[in-house]
């Protein structure tokens, strides 16, 4: 279903459509994760939404990424011996220690609040729409 950019092209985003402002940053990303727990602090908090641009060519050491991990979603820093979060009281995500591991893309940014359309924002845009 859906990622819209009020006033702009469509992105994936799974589950549910959500409208965010057509920013240089939005129109760059693929996906909206929402980031869930503390492995990833300071630089990505407890509940913080990062933009992820897909990708099919690997990681570079340092990257932080999103990844399958056995059917799960993770935000981690990927490197040559396994998953890292920053917050140094997580364990390494070792890939042996898994029966899958895929790269679903990369992290390029933390989605601001104010990046999300407001209630009236949507409905004008889905009015427009309509209209076209």
């Amino acid at each position: 279903i859906p990622l819209r950019l009020v006033g702009s092209e469509m992105c994936i985003r799974d589950r549910h459509t959500t409208f965010l402002h057509a920013t240089p940053d939005t129109r760059g990303a693929d996906m909206v994760f929402r980031v869930n727990g503390d492995s990833m602090e300071p630089k990505y908090p407890d509940h913080c939404n990062v933009l992820v641009k897909f990708t099919d060519e690997p990681l570079g050491s340092g990257d932080i990424g999103i990844f399958q991990v056995d059917g799960a979603l993770y935000i981690k820093q990927y490197q040559s011996d396994g998953l890292h979060s920053l917050n140094k009281h997580f364990k390494i995500m070792r890939r042996k220690s898994y029966d899958e591991v895929k790269t679903i893309g990369r992290v390029i940014g933390i989605l601001p609040d104010s990046d999300f359309a407001t209630s009236a924002e949507i409905q004008d845009f889905q009015t427009q729409e309509s209209q076209n």
